[in-house]
């Protein structure tokens, strides 16, 4: 965080606000310019994760010491939300970024033994390599009961499956041949209108 917070913070207060409504909320030409220098400190963030880096470029660009550089990027972090030291999304996105980067320039060079190796790292980093996990839906997992509807003198009476093991031996093996037992015409007939 900044030590020196009196007008820059009150310029980023403003800046803040001119983001978040710009039709009520003017800024001046001089907040503009610290607006473009957040603008661009954001920018070198998320091209360069290392701040040391972002910071050499925005000094240079805006001729200004490297601590304001510093100030500014941790400005711009406050204000775009750009980056957090341990976002993991965001260390994915730029390592996946640097390897399609590094795959382009090896097909350029024709340097196919690193743009092999550099393949198999974009298929790791993006997850390719894992067997996807399919979610497992609750429903299947339920406890499922399956009865068996047996018509007796036009009554239905349905048997659950753990009924039908609890019935004695003899008495469940009539039930299951009276099951299997073939019809014939007239008992179908009979069967359906009643």
């Amino acid at each position: 965080m900044p030590k020196s917070i009196s007008a820059h913070e009150t310029s980023f207060a403003k800046i803040q606000k001119w983001i978040n409504d710009p039709d009520s909320n003017k800024i001046s030409e001089s907040d503009k310019k610290i607006f473009d220098r957040l603008d661009f400190a954001d920018t070198q963030l998320r091209r360069k994760p290392r701040k040391k880096e972002a910071a050499q470029l925005i000094a240079a660009k805006f001729n200004i010491t490297l601590r304001q550089a510093y100030n500014d990027l941790w400005y711009a972090q406050k204000l775009f939300g750009s980056i957090h030291p341990f976002n993991k999304d965001w260390w994915r996105n730029w390592l996946i970024e640097d390897i399609v980067t590094l795959i382009e320039s090896c097909k350029v060079t024709g340097d196919l033994k690193t743009w092999a190796s550099a393949h198999a790292n974009l298929v790791k980093a993006i997850g390719l390599d894992q067997k996807e996990e399919i979610p497992i839906d609750p429903e299947i997992l339920s406890q499922h009961n399956y009865y068996t509807v047996i018509n007796v003198d036009n009554k239905s009476i349905k048997i659950g499956l753990e009924d039908l093991i609890k019935i004695p031996l003899s008495s469940r093996k009539r039930v299951l041949d009276a099951l299997n037992k073939p019809i014939d015409e007239s008992e179908a007939l009979e069967i359906m209108n009643s």
